[in-house]
């Protein structure tokens, strides 16, 4: 009789080449980020893939795109959105 041979728990891994280190992913998503909105003003930090996004834009479209392109990349486990919309002044001329 054949003995039915149950493994312990499987641990997989990505290969070495698609783990990036925390230095890494920053680098990544700035470059990233200075190619999809243009804007060198925001920072990224990076813990154990949870990416941080810091800094100011001039507009909300431009903070949620660099949360959703930075969402996409390999490697990053979350994001926290900290990125800041300028306020827009809208001048109203009174009527003639």
């Amino acid at each position: 009789m054949q003995e039915n041979h149950v493994p312990e728990k499987i641990k997989f891994r990505s290969p070495p080449m698609l783990e990036s280190s925390d230095e890494e992913l920053a680098r990544r998503a700035r470059g990233l980020l200075r190619w999809k909105i243009r804007y060198d003003s925001i920072q990224v930090k990076t813990v154990n893939g949870h990416v941080t996004l810091l800094g100011q834009v001039s507009w909300d479209l431009d903070r949620e795109t660099a949360e959703r392109t930075v969402r996409k990349l390999t490697g990053v486990v979350d994001v926290t959105n900290s990125i800041v919309t300028k306020t827009h002044v809208s001048w109203n001329r009174a009527p003639r």
